[in-house]
C-alpha cells in the first residue's frame, strides 16, 4: 500500500485517540494467511452450531473469510459472520458482524494493522456497534510448529444498546429506550498457535480492552480457543470456545458470557 495511505490511516487513528475517551470484544486474528506467495485470494466458508450460556440459546452460524494478498507482503481481510438464534426453542433472533482489516503478512517483527467493524447482537441488546482502530503488531516467536504474536493499540467505539438482554429483576425503574456510548479504548492482545500431531492446529487468543484512564480497572477481557482438524486440503472441522468478561457492561446484562461452536470449513 502506498506510503501516503499509511500516513493517512495513522493520522486518522491518532485523531481518534485524541477524542473524548463500553464494547464487545472481537477476535481480530482469525485470518490465517497463506504461505504461498503466488496466491492472490483466499476464501474460507464455515457453517456450524453452538450452545450459549446466555438464556439457553441455540445458534446456527455461517461465516466467510475473504483475504486479498497485496503487493509488498500485505493482506486485506474481510470477515462476515451471521447467526440465527433460537431462544428456548422459539423467537429467532439475529447477531453478526462485518470486519475489515489491513496488515502485514507476518513478514516483519513490528508492523501496523488497521481495522474497522460493524456489529449487532439482538439477544444481548446490542442494537449496533461501530469500531475503528489501529494496533502495533509484534512478532515474538515464529517457527514451523509455534507462532506467538502480540499487539497493542487504540480503537474508537460507538455503541447503541437497548434492554432486551437484561433480566427483568435488573431493569431500572425509569429506563430509556436506548443507551449510547462513544469511547476511546486501549486494545491489547496476544495469540499463540501450536501445531499438534503434525496436522492439527490449536490456537489461543486473549484480548484486553479498557479505557486508558481511571476506568482501566473495569475492562472487557475475552479468550478464544480453536482446534482445527483438517479432513482434506479443502475441508476441516473446527472446535471453538469463546468467553467474554465485561466488568462494566453498558446495560446491566451478565458480566460473563461464553459459547461453544463446532463448525465445518471449506477453503476455496
Amino acid at each position: 500500500m502506498p506510503s501516503a495511505i499509511y500516513r493517512y490511516l495513522t493520522f486518522l487513528a491518532l485523531l481518534l485517540s485524541a477524542a473524548d475517551t463500553h464494547a464487545q470484544v472481537l477476535n481480530l486474528d482469525k485470518v490465517s494467511a497463506s504461505a504461498d506467495s503466488t496466491k492472490k485470494w483466499s476464501v474460507a466458508l464455515q457453517a456450524g452450531a453452538d450452545f450459549s450460556s446466555e438464556k439457553n440459546v441455540f445458534d446456527w452460524d455461517t461465516r466467510a473469510d475473504i483475504t486479498k494478498f497485496m503487493p509488498q507482503h500485505h493482506l486485506l481481510s474481510v470477515i462476515f459472520l451471521n447467526s440465527l438464534i433460537s431462544s428456548s426453542g422459539s423467537d429467532l433472533q439475529n447477531a453478526g458482524f462485518i470486519h475489515l482489516r489491513f496488515r502485514d503478512n507476518d513478514t516483519r517483527r513490528l508492523s501496523p494493522e488497521y481495522f474497522t467493524q460493524y456489529q449487532w447482537d439482538d439477544l444481548r441488546g446490542m442494537v449496533n456497534r461501530y469500531l475503528i482502530g489501529t494496533n502495533l503488531r509484534i512478532g515474538i516467536i515464529e517457527t514451523k510448529t509455534l507462532d506467538f504474536y502480540a499487539g497493542i493499540g487504540l480503537m474508537y467505539e460507538w455503541e447503541k444498546w437497548n434492554f432486551d438482554g437484561v433480566d427483568s429483576a435488573k431493569l431500572p425503574s425509569a429506563q430509556p429506550r436506548y443507551v449510547n456510548s462513544a469511547l476511546v479504548k486501549l486494545n491489547q492482545y496476544f495469540k499463540i498457535s501450536v501445531k499438534l500431531f503434525k496436522t492439527t492446529d490449536f490456537t489461543f487468543t486473549n484480548y484486553f480492552q479498557a479505557r486508558p484512564d481511571k476506568h482501566i480497572n473495569t475492562p472487557r477481557v475475552a479468550d478464544f480457543i480453536q482446534w482445527n482438524i483438517p479432513l482434506s486440503k479443502k475441508f476441516s472441522i473446527n472446535f471453538n470456545m469463546e468467553s467474554i468478561y465485561d466488568a462494566a457492561p453498558v446495560v446491566p446484562i451478565r458480566h460473563f458470557y461464553y459459547s461453544y461452536i463446532t463448525g465445518v470449513s471449506l477453503t476455496i
